[in-house]
């Protein structure tokens, strides 16, 4: 194995609109060193000791990569600039010794790019590397083909020596030999696909298992998690060192598996610089690990559990085992005060006295179907029995207040069977389980009746850790998610992570300093956006599937909460939201509007489609008023409560008005044609014009004679589908994408005759929904939460947001 080398990250961080170097010396009182300005949304990020950083970022049709040289913090400068016609997907940066310019140096700064390339069928694979012996004059070193276009793409890269690691967001991980001089040797996917991601939070850090090594994260500020220090290893052979539950912290000690058959010691005693002590091979297959008051548990597929004495890591020793009587594998492992809980194959859970680690004593066995991985988790007297994360597995809720008689009280529910789990030791009744999609939070007072509390969306989410009153969670590509307050489970602070954190909000509404968002699974957000540079949610209400929301001032209007109905939901308390009323209607609600106490809803059956209006003054009993029915695929919706209650709704036919003054004779005043061929898919209507969404084209129509719609101007925005419009005084905000990025654009509005575009944000995140509101644009999209933009003379701001993605 070569030679580990610890490689703290300098101190650079993504900025809006650049990169900051950050003095974090006193780490109580980190101050701004320098900056340097770079264009673009951030793709990645990394940087060397010896003082140089690279960053990738996506603007337009192409990815760039910059070589900033921050040898001297207070003045940073971009010394190379390259672009990358295909996208950027992971980048890692290894010192392999010595300093920029130095002729003498074990190879110099090499950087790894991995991309996703255009290919005749979909999408392939490579990785490109270059010399940075000259920052100024990037020399390119080869190029490694992963082979077959696939969906796939490589999320984490990690060097050591001439050793290239490489995984993708798939869990499958390769080797590739890449000597300092020549190109890649051919390189092949591992045996076996890994997942790491197992983490350990200690004193203000959290440890990870890092994809090729162990990674410190410097999460003293939450909204800002920061790799502190980083120990590389051989990546083929510590491809499998990050399986879940292999990473135990005792003391200023970390332990984890490097190999299949070795653990590696490290010193963490200074969080911003791990260093490898020692690495010792335990002569069997390590499927999991534990670490308690110097000894360490090693289980595996053959040989029971070794007892090893990791005191002296340079002289680990094993001073005893233990051999279930079936003589099958041990496949988990979990010691707490003295005891040691097994999961035994084909037998069950065996709790073992380990006090005297030379001869071990079976006190207690409880059958129990174990016939593959398993993680025991200590809550009180309470065991968590877990199969390893898979979509079918299986797990059990276990009394082991008398470790002689344990016995069974149930089965873990779908949440938490099959997840990783973790309990805090200081919140025991509190349980956290991360399934690959979700981090659920459940409360196990009763624990044959766990009872699900919140949960947050963190797509790869591989384990799940609770500590210091933070809840953090670690994803398969490495990043570190710092999730909500542990004492309010629910409810998400404003500072949020800046690293893989998803929330679908493709249902949003705005109305007095207050938003509501919700995604197609629920559940229902209130955040509180009077000051929008500050966003927090207030509150979170379950909900079923939700298809739209209308907020006021009082009330939020849930759509689909209900099969075929509208809930209404009182949020004059935004902290304690409450049902005050229900209604269900005659076909399935796809959009809701509400003005001058009446809600508007779409519904929908099959390809029809009807308006239903509702009285809704007396929220606790909401009153169908009457009902009328729409053109096929009709879909979008606008009231326009202040001209005589006219709705506003597209159809493929065009833009249709109708006036619902008489709710026993709702008519169609008139109706605008759409061009041929138009595809129309969003609307917004403010006084007496309308403007709508036609594939790529902005079109504005002139509604101030209900019967005569007349077409005043058209503008191509050069997007692949416009998504959703919102009105300011002097603007149009308009959302969409283009095939490869999201974007919101700013259209003058002020001449209905002459729109004119008059900025673009470019974004990773595709926009579905925008409300302009005091200066801002608040933006919901499917799969990474909600954004706050404020337009500022020559282009966009971006805001804290209150939750978002980037990787």
């Amino acid at each position: 194995m070569p030679a580990a080398r610890s490689t703290p990250s300098p101190p650079a961080v993504a900025v809006e609109g650049g990169i900051a170097v950050v003095d974090a010396r006193d780490p109580a009182a980190p101050t701004l060193a320098g900056r340097v300005d770079v264009a673009g949304r951030l793709v990645a990020l990394d940087g060397t000791a010896s003082g140089l950083v690279v960053v990738a970022v996506a603007d337009g049709a192409s990815d760039t990569w910059h070589v900033i040289d921050a040898r001297d913090p207070a003045a940073p400068r971009v010394a190379a600039t390259r672009t990358a016609a295909d996208g950027i997907t992971a980048l890692d940066l290894y010192d392999a010794g010595g300093a920029p310019n130095d002729p003498n140096d074990g190879g110099g700064p090499r950087l790894y790019l991995a991309q996703r390339v255009a290919a005749a069928f979909g999408a392939a694979r490579q990785v490109s590397a270059w010399s940075l012996r000259d920052p100024a004059d990037p020399a390119p070193l080869g190029v490694y083909a992963l082979g077959d276009a696939d969906e796939s793409r490589i999320v984490a890269l990690a060097a050591a020596g001439d050793r290239l690691g490489l995984w993708n967001d798939q869990g499958q991980a390769w080797a590739v030999d890449w000597p300092a001089a020549g190109g890649p040797m051919a390189g092949a996917p591992l045996d076996r696909p890994t997942l790491f991601g197992a983490m350990a939070p200690v004193d203000g850090a959290v440890l990870a298992a890092h994809p090729g090594g162990l990674a410190a994260y410097d999460v003293s500020v939450p909204a800002a998690p920061a790799e502190g220090g980083r120990v590389r290893l051989d990546p083929a052979a510590s491809v499998t060192a990050a399986l879940p539950a292999t990473l135990r912290v005792d003391g200023p000690r970390a332990y984890m598996a490097v190999s299949d058959t070795a653990i590696g010691i490290f010193d963490v005693a200074e969080r911003a610089a791990p260093r490898l002590l020692a690495v010792h091979d335990v002569g069997r297959t390590i499927g999991a690990l534990d670490v308690a008051a110097g000894r360490a548990y090693v289980a595996g597929d053959t040989g029971g559990v070794a007892i090893l004495d990791v005191r002296d890591a340079g002289a680990v020793r094993e001073v005893g085992a233990y051999t279930p009587p079936s003589g099958t594998a041990v496949t988990g492992v979990t010691v707490v005060g003295g005891r040691a809980y097994l999961a035994v194959f084909d037998v069950g859970l065996e709790i073992v006295d380990v006090r005297d680690p030379a001869a071990p004593v079976r006190v207690g066995t409880l059958d129990l179907d174990i016939d593959d991985w398993f993680d025991i988790v200590v809550a009180g007297r309470t065991l968590l029995v877990a199969g390893r994360p898979s979509p079918e597995g299986r797990g059990w809720i276990v009394d082991a207040a008398d470790p002689a008689a344990p016995r069974l009280l149930g089965v873990l529910p779908a949440p938490a069977a099959g997840a990783q789990l973790w309990v805090d030791p200081a919140v025991p009744t509190r349980l956290y389980a991360a399934d690959g999609q979700r981090v659920h939070v459940l409360d196990i007072a009763d624990p044959a009746h766990p009872r699900p509390l919140a949960e947050h969306m963190v797509r790869r989410v591989v384990d799940v850790r609770a500590a210091d009153g933070r809840l953090y969670a670690l994803t398969s590509g490495g990043s570190l998610a710092v999730l909500a307050d542990v004492d309010d489970p629910a409810t998400t602070p404003a500072a949020r992570s800046t690293l893989a954190t998803w929330v679908d909000a493709s249902a949003l509404d705005v109305a007095g300093g207050r938003a509501a968002v919700a995604g197609h699974a629920g559940p229902l957000r209130l955040i509180d956006v009077r000051d929008p540079t500050r966003p927090r949610v207030t509150a979170v209400y379950s909900t079923g599937r939700v298809a739209d929301v209308a907020l006021t001032v009082g009330h939020a209007y849930v759509a689909g909460s209900i099969a075929g109905g509208i809930e209404i939901v009182d949020v004059a308390d935004p902290a304690a939201p409450r049902q005050q009323g229900r209604i269900a209607l005659d076909g399935q609600p796809t959009a809701v509007r509400v003005a001058a106490a009446r809600a508007y809803a779409l519904l929908s059956s099959g390809r029809s489609r009807s308006l239903a209006v509702v009285d809704v003054a007396d929220p606790a009993h909401p009153a169908l008023l009457g009902t009328a029915g729409l053109p096929e695929n009709a879909s979008r919706l606008v009231v326009d409560g202040a001209a005589g209650q006219r709705v506003h709704v597209l159809s493929p036919a065009g833009l249709l008005t109708l006036d619902t003054g008489d709710l026993a004779a709702i008519v169609a005043r008139g109706v605008w044609p759409a061009p041929s061929r138009a595809s129309l898919t969003a609307l917004a209507v403010d006084g007496a014009t309308a403007f709508v969404g036609d594939r790529s084209t902005l079109r504005v129509v002139d509604v101030g004679a209900a019967d005569a719609p007349a077409a005043l101007a058209a503008l191509d925005l050069g997007l692949a589908r416009i998504a959703d419009i919102a009105a300011s005084a002097e603007h149009l905000h308009v959302g969409g994408g283009t095939n490869a990025m999201g974007s919101v654009t700013a259209v003058d509005r002020r001449d209905p005759g002459a729109p004119a575009v008059s900025g673009t944000h470019r974004a990773w995140w595709s926009p579905v929904r925008l409300r302009a509101a005091g200066g801002f644009v608040i933006v919901g999209t499917p799969d990474a939460g909600v954004w706050v933009l404020r337009w500022r003379p020559g282009g966009t701001r971006l805001w804290l947001p209150v939750a978002r993605k980037l990787e």
